[in-house]
């Protein structure tokens, strides 16, 4: 066995780095060059639909249990949760237009900062279900606001949802 020339782990000889930094090293790139993995991983699929339906349709067992140990594992995670709805109200927030471009990646990770704070705080609040609310609404009457980290709040479900569109 060889330490990697990070020296942060081992592996065998045969392999030109060990599997801890190769995954690393694959993470940055797919960073780097989003739009070529996605290109590359779009025209894939579209070449290998057909057997990639036919495999799921031969191992529907393999499928299942994939399927349960992701449910079982990440999904149930809080920190899961918080970013799929995160993601979520991003989409919704961009299909109104309300999401503005020149936001940097420190202001979208603020804006999913919130919603893991949402989850983690619900059981301080006695377990009441906190949302995050736009102070200004994305839809309101007469003023619309933006969904930016400065018009987020944190407020108790029933609070959020008798204030409605309200400013």
């Amino acid at each position: 066995m060889k330490i990697c020339k990070y020296q942060r782990h081992s592996y065998s000889k045969d392999l030109r780095r060990c599997p801890e930094c190769k995954n690393e090293a694959s993470k940055r790139w797919r960073e780097v060059n989003q739009d070529q993995f996605k290109t590359t991983n779009k025209s894939w699929y579209a070449a290998n639909h057909g057997r990639v339906k036919a495999w799921k349709n031969s191992n529907q067992d393999k499928v299942k249990s994939y399927k349960e140990i992701y449910e079982a594992t990440i999904k149930s995670d809080p920190k899961h949760k918080a970013k799929r709805a995160a993601c979520t109200r991003k989409y919704q927030a961009a299909k109104l237009n309300r999401t503005p471009p020149w936001l940097n990646k420190e202001q979208l990770a603020e804006i999913e900062e919130f919603y893991i704070l949402a989850q983690e705080l619900a059981w301080l609040n006695n377990g009441q279900v906190l949302h995050v609310d736009h102070i200004v609404p994305l839809q309101g009457e007469g003023v619309s606001g933006l969904h930016v980290p400065w018009n987020l709040q944190l407020l108790p479900a029933p609070l959020n949802q008798s204030k409605g569109n309200t400013y």
